[in-house]
């Protein structure tokens, strides 16, 4: 009959579907939101044990593997300790939470982790102690940070070689900003305060092309001769 046809095409892709590689399936849930991953680890014992995002335990390996993570700042703050514990592989991290002493705890203890898989890591705030830990995340493509440690961390600095994005909050001393730009010789685009920008920093920035001046919290006037010595500028 149709009904015992279809149930046998059925069956016959299920078994297909059970003998697909797992590192196929772990790959393929990287591209899901978080929400399409807990659907799939839904859909049979297979994939809950290869998709669960369960916060308990040990974590599933599309979680530990998970390359992309976007935290939202209404995340509960016992989720996102956990979340940040379980991440072995990440590349893009994005979290917007305000930081507490636990989850700066947490937070620092990834970035470790992760130090050289991290290629694009986007903050709210960070701690003295999170941004010494940042400078040791040595394929840094993309850094961004709405706020910085309110103290001098000039002596934390340490190179970053094949940083191309940098957004500094406009609250960080202009002597650590400065720092941070001499350190980044393959810097293309870079968003930070007007204090930080002289003309000796900006000679040390010759393939910066795209710069964007904040002077939200300075009285300081951007000279715009200054950019001359940018020879790739594109977009001020």
């Amino acid at each position: 009959s149709s009904s015992s046809s279809s149930a046998a095409e059925s069956s016959k892709s299920m078994g297909s579907f059970h003998r697909t590689p797992a590192v196929l399936l772990v790959e393929v849930s990287q591209f899901l939101p978080f929400k399409d991953v807990a659907a799939l680890a839904r859909s049979c014992k297979a994939m809950r044990s290869l998709c669960s995002l369960t916060l308990q335990g040990q974590p599933s390996l599309a979680l530990a593997k998970r390359q992309a993570v976007n935290i939202a700042s209404s995340t509960p703050e016992q989720a996102v300790t956990r979340l940040l514990s379980s991440l072995q592989a990440v590349r893009e991290l994005k979290l917007y939470c305000r930081l507490t002493t636990q989850l700066s705890t947490a937070l620092n203890a990834a970035l470790r982790t992760n130090s050289h898989s991290l290629h694009h890591l986007d903050l709210r705030s960070c701690t003295a102690n999170i941004l010494q830990t940042i400078f040791s995340c040595s394929n840094l493509r993309a850094l961004h940070l709405s706020s910085g440690p309110r103290t001098d961390a000039t002596a934390l600095v340490k190179p970053l070689e094949h940083l191309r994005s940098l957004t500094l909050g406009a609250d960080m001393q202009a002597s650590c900003v400065q720092k941070v730009l001499g350190n980044s010789p393959d810097l293309t685009e870079a968003n930070v305060s007007v204090d930080a920008l002289d003309g000796a920093t900006l000679k040390m920035l010759p393939r910066l092309r795209k710069l964007t001046v904040d002077g939200t919290l300075s009285n300081t006037v951007f000279v715009l001769q200054e950019v001359a010595a940018l020879a790739e500028l594109r977009e001020l």
